[in-house]
């Protein structure tokens, strides 16, 4: 969950009496984390849509299908969960520490990115696309 600080950072939002001050110098960075954050952690985001598709059709399916798809689930739900933690790490590290966000969170940026892509593409094929 975002707390109303990181939500107070970001640029709609925007209230520097709650913002971090190490936020001035990696906004954007910053910024991209919390989203990235957001977009693997939202239940009705593109990657909980996306699994409930994927869930649906292991029901739908016989028990080879429902064995596959949801040991498939099990390993996306393990690393989303890993990578959620370490977001939620940096994020609190750079609001109550001052630590900067760098190079090293733009690879986890990147691999929530990767994630949700590869999740929607899996319930794309085993929903028909639909």
């Amino acid at each position: 969950m975002i707390t109303r600080v990181k939500v107070a950072c970001l640029p709609k939002t925007y209230s520097p009496g709650l913002c971090p001050a190490v936020y001035a110098a990696y906004a954007g960075r910053f910024e991209a984390l919390a989203r990235a954050y957001k977009r693997i952690n939202a239940p009705v985001g593109e990657l909980g849509l996306a699994s409930l598709k994927i869930s649906t059709a292991a029901l739908a399916g016989d028990a080879t299908t429902y064995k596959n798809l949801e040991t498939r689930l099990q390993f996306i739900t393990a690393f989303r969960d890993a990578l959620a933690a370490e977001m939620l790490e940096r994020l609190t590290k750079a609001e109550f520490q001052g630590k900067g966000v760098g190079g090293e969170e733009q690879v986890l940026i990147l691999e929530a990115n990767a994630l949700t892509e590869a999740v929607k593409a899996l319930a794309a094929s085993v929903s028909g696309g639909h």
